[in-house]
């Protein structure tokens, strides 16, 4: 993931010729990202990685809680008002759910960008080695749409798009039929947290 984004041309090199000033933390510790998201400049975090198999944590090391979902585990303050997007396994199930909803002092995203099942790749790279970059290029729709000023729900259309442009692609060639099926899988998984902006109606 890391590679594809950081590669010319890539998301990195796109969201800096949009204009803006890139935080770039390898593998941080807690500490060290919540320094970064506590910049009043900081509009959103974009993250690769892993998430754990419960959905209550994004990953450092693969095996190590970076962020998890229980109380006191991460400070919500520096979250406030910005946009998370997971790039990672079922982190919208627990931990983007946490992120988004208030806690006793009304800190939460804005939005949460992330996936409430495995992001699945081709299971055999060799087969078709550009397919993986493709599948990373979809996630990074997102990103690229809300660095050009879209809402979070047209952005969240953006990525869909994007899986559905993939899959059109491919939907005609069999020899990429497991392909085809793992896109789609993808794409059902990503979810934007809060689903739906709440309103709320009184009459006397």
């Amino acid at each position: 993931m890391r590679a594809r984004r950081d590669r010319a041309g890539g998301l990195y090199d796109e969201l800096t010729r949009r204009g803006y000033k890139l935080k770039k933390l390898l593998n941080p510790t807690l500490t060290e990202l919540e320094q970064a998201m506590d910049d009043p400049s900081v509009a959103f975090l974009t993250a690769s990685g892993h998430g754990s198999k419960d959905g209550q944590s994004f990953l450092r090391n693969a095996d190590e809680d970076l962020i998890h979902a229980g109380r006191g585990f991460y400070n919500r303050g520096v979250f406030d008002g910005k946009i998370v997007h997971f790039f990672a396994c079922d982190t919208a199930r627990s931990l983007g759910i946490n992120l988004s909803n208030p806690d006793s002092t009304g800190a939460a995203v804005a939005a949460f960008f992330g996936y409430n099942a495995d992001f699945s790749f081709a299971a055999d790279f060799r087969k078709d080695p550009g397919a993986a970059d493709l599948f990373i290029d979809c996630d990074s729709e997102i990103d690229l749409a809300l660095a050009d000023g879209l809402s979070p729900q047209d952005a969240h259309a953006v990525g869909l798009g994007a899986f559905d442009r993939l899959i059109n692609q491919w939907i005609a060639d069999k020899s990429r039929a497991e392909l085809v099926d793992l896109v789609r899988k993808d794409r059902l998984a990503l979810c934007l947290l809060p689903a739906q902006p709440k309103a709320v109606s009184i009459s006397a």
